[in-house]
């Protein structure tokens, strides 16, 4: 599309000699679209113009192709019960550290589970509320959540999830809204289920316009998505060590997923344990990923300005 409204305005502007108004007007705008095309660094509103990335969410230096990202960190964490959901000094300082979390890496999306009211931490930000086994879903100022609901999986109430239709503050590249969860999912060879909650909140946002976080329980979360959004992740971050207290954490258990095309991780942060003062002896390390959501709406502003110059330009 970039590429026609380009060649459009240079045939405009070649044949319209007689029209210095109408030549300014496009020279101007095909000077802007020369700085949009070299643009690559971070502006000040939080928007980045990136060369391509693959599916996986990595760089491809043998792509070329443009887009316009803007910032939906995410920040995860199963502080684990009882400690963090009936010791009222494990739960305030949880919701101390989630707090303090949040604003280091400049988190978007939170999920947690096992945290009593874990949304006390953060106010003004729109939640989910609790659902089974304490599992929140939480989006900060400026993005909104408008519709939610939560599962037992499997029936048992503690491996559940939370689940929400979030309106984030700018548009996403083929999503008219995204589908956000958070869970704490059953380990391999129990009970799984939840698809039909998750289809009840999201409907067709599950198929590329998913986030999912949670303490999956497993390093390959394949058969989970399959089984719960009867689709498959594009990105999966990070693969770190991050369960659990009492073992030493050698498993790699929490990850942020996506399957929304053109995402990727611009890196991750892996906090560690936050309550070893008492311990919660099952306790995963705090997990956030620097995710980045593809949008066009640079593409679209262009396009909207370029549009009165003449009736002959389509984009």
């Amino acid at each position: 599309m970039f590429a026609l409204l380009v060649a459009s305005l240079v045939s405009v502007a070649a044949g319209s000699p007689a029209d210095d108004h109408l030549s300014g007007n496009v020279t101007a705008l095909l000077d802007e679209s020369a700085d949009f095309v070299a643009q690559n660094a971070t502006t000040a509103n939080g928007w980045e113009s990136e060369a391509a990335f693959t599916a996986t969410g990595s760089f491809d230096a043998s792509q070329t192709s443009l887009g316009s990202y803007f910032d939906a960190t995410t920040l995860h964490w199963n502080s684990h019960r009882p400690c963090a959901t009936q010791d009222p000094a494990c739960i305030a300082k949880a919701r101390q550290s989630l707090a303090h979390m949040v604003r280091e890496v400049g988190a978007k999306i939170v999920g947690t589970v096992e945290l009593h009211h874990a949304a006390k931490a953060l106010p003004g930000w729109q939640s989910t509320g609790e659902q089974w086994d304490w599992a929140t879903v939480m989006v900060a100022e400026g993005w909104q959540i408008s519709k939610s609901g939560g599962w037992a999986m499997g029936g048992d109430k503690a491996k559940g999830f939370a689940v929400a239709v979030v309106e984030p503050p700018e548009r996403v590249q083929s999503c008219p809204s995204l589908c956000v969860f958070m869970g704490h999912i059953p380990h391999p060879g129990q009970k799984l289920d939840g698809h039909y909650e998750i289809d009840r909140v999201c409907g067709a946002l599950k198929h590329g316009c998913m986030i999912a976080m949670a303490d999956w329980n497993r390093g390959d979360i394949s058969d989970v998505w399959k089984t719960l959004m009867h689709d498959a992740p594009t990105l999966v971050e990070p693969h770190d060590k991050t369960c659990c207290y009492n073992d030493g954490f050698p498993l790699r258990f929490d990850h942020t997923s996506t399957n929304i095309a053109g995402s990727y991780s611009a890196g991750n942060t892996v906090f560690d344990p936050q309550l070893t003062q008492f311990p919660s002896w099952c306790e995963h390390k705090p997990t956030s990923v620097h995710l980045r959501l593809p949008s066009g709406s640079q593409m679209d502003s262009l396009a909207k300005r370029s549009a009165p110059l003449s009736d002959d330009i389509y984009v």
